[in-house]
């Protein structure tokens, strides 16, 4: 869009240099996977609900599966309120995040952390201009990432608090 809508030669070169190496990769991957024992059950059990899908029609894992019988939730009101203390598959039998946040420190605890986080995001959002959309992408993916493990993304956040934030036209910082 720089130059009008032209694509560069530049472009074209990169571009059919980025299919070749793919389409090497892919050739190479199909030899090993016709050759090697170890490398073809890894690439099955890297890919294993697009292999389920081609053989059986249906798009399943063996970890989706195991997740639906961690649904694990507090069986006290004082659990589902400030949490047991107990935290991870072992102790909780689940592994699901927004279950282990709550059976860990309960529904004020999980909001705490919630608030925290949008938080962090809306800070960032003061701090760079034309950062709105990358944050509250953030904000989705920290929430996504909680329904299948206990983690968050506040690495990500603290790389980002340590960057100056933007600096406006006289060169001093917003």
């Amino acid at each position: 869009m720089q130059r009008g809508g032209v694509i560069s030669k530049i472009q074209v070169n990169t571009s059919l240099l980025l299919l070749f190496l793919l389409g090497a990769a892919f050739l190479i991957s199909m030899i090993f996977y016709n050759s090697s024992a170890s490398f073809h059950e890894d690439l099955r059990f890297g890919f294993e609900g697009f292999f389920n899908w081609v053989e059986t029609g249906e798009f399943r894992t063996g970890s989706t599966d195991q997740l639906k019988q961690m649904w694990v939730w507090p069986t006290t009101p004082r659990g589902w309120i400030i949490g047991e203390g107990r935290i991870g598959i072992f102790q909780t039998n689940s592994d699901i995040g927004y279950c282990n946040y709550i059976i860990y420190c309960g529904l004020i605890g999980m909001a705490i952390f919630s608030i925290y986080f949008l938080h962090n995001h809306l800070s960032l959002i003061g701090k760079f201009r034309n950062f709105t959309l990358a944050a509250l992408l953030l904000v989705a993916l920290t929430f996504i990432v909680w329904t299948k493990v206990l983690t968050d993304i506040f690495l990500l956040d603290a790389l980002l608090f340590c960057i100056d934030g933007d600096i406006d036209e006289s060169g001093k910082k917003e």
